[in-house]
């Protein structure tokens, strides 16, 4: 999902790789015909089926499959929603996501995958009846379900349509889970990019997240910031921009799966993971490059040219050379 950040992008990994487990485990739809959007509700429409030793049976490995095939076909919805009643679809993927929803902390694995896809389809649909299923969502007693609301949110088409809706997106910042603290700071941004009402609201909750925060949740508030060119951001994003911040930083927990602090384990972070963390603050650095009065990120993006990994130097010198011409 390009409009994410790097944190929850592997926590979508997360739920894709999950996807391609259970098509290799069990084979996918594809050599089945074509379902329709009716068909694919009506199935999810059943509840999924149990587990023996942890491991899916068939109806619940269809009702999955078929969540999962519903949420991607509706990354077509004007296509493959033509004729439809809309109104309808919303109402019936709402009731499912009624249902589950309050019962998340103690869902099976087939369960909780549903419902996720299910948000998800019900978010691409497009239209504004479906928001405040998705929104009560957030407040669910599962925190793997409030972090798929959120995301779910930031799948709907119109983000300009969720500015009224800013300040109970953005309470998300402070749940009490870090990990939905973390997916919550791209798509507050999301909103307050689209919605210009909401933007000083949304900009004010973020800049709160940058201090006496988790640290995985200052780094996706300060991101957030800059992408909406807040000069609060800067004092994190310089840090961020440093080679010799991240590898100093050890691992504290797995990415994804945040249990709301660290387990203590305290491993380097990889060299990859780095370059991509440096790749991600110079991204969401770049506003403040033409900025005369204040060189600190053209300096520091100066000092990336010449790094030692190929990548950051690349990436360093194209936002660069684009200022430039910008001038």
């Amino acid at each position: 999902m390009g409009r994410l950040f790097l944190v929850p992008l592997l926590i979508v990994g997360t739920i894709i790789g999950c996807a391609v487990v259970v098509v290799l485990l069990f084979g996918g739809l594809v050599s089945e015909p074509e379902h329709s959007i009716d068909q694919l509700i009506t199935a999810l429409e059943r509840p999924a089926g149990d587990k023996t030793v942890g491991v899916m049976l068939p109806r619940d490995k269809e009702v999955w499959q078929a969540a999962q095939e519903l949420a991607g076909r509706l990354t077509r919805a004007d296509q493959e929603l033509i004729g439809a009643d809309r109104d309808k679809i919303v109402r019936r993927l709402a009731r499912i996501v009624q249902r589950i929803g309050p019962l998340s902390a103690d869902l099976p694995e087939g369960e909780r995958q549903k419902l996720a896809f299910v948000m998800m389809a019900l978010a691409r649909v497009g239209q504004p009846d479906a928001l405040p299923t998705l929104l009560e969502q957030l407040e669910a007693p599962s925190a793997a379900t409030r972090r798929a609301a959120l995301m779910a949110l930031s799948y709907y088409p119109d983000p300009a349509e969720l500015g009224p809706y800013i300040a109970v997106i953005a309470r998300s910042l402070l749940d009490e889970a870090v990990e939905v603290q973390i997916v919550a700071c791209p798509v507050v941004a999301l909103v307050a990019d689209s919605a210009d009402r909401a933007r000083a609201f949304a900009a004010d909750r973020l800049a709160e997240r940058l201090v006496d925060a988790d640290r995985e949740v200052q780094w996706n508030a300060a991101v957030a910031l800059g992408r909406l060119a807040d000069r609060r951001s800067k004092p994190v994003l310089l840090d961020m921009l440093d080679r010799t911040f991240w590898e100093e930083k050890t691992i504290d927990r797995a990415p994804g799966i945040g249990t709301g602090r660290g387990t203590g384990a305290g491993h380097p972070l990889p060299a990859g993971r780095v370059n991509v963390y440096l790749q991600t603050a110079m991204e969401a650095a770049a506003c403040f490059l033409t900025d005369p009065e204040d060189p600190e990120i053209r300096e520091a993006l100066e000092r990336l040219a010449e790094d030692k990994h190929a990548g950051v130097r690349g990436s360093a010198v194209t936002l660069l050379s684009s200022s430039e011409a910008d001038e």
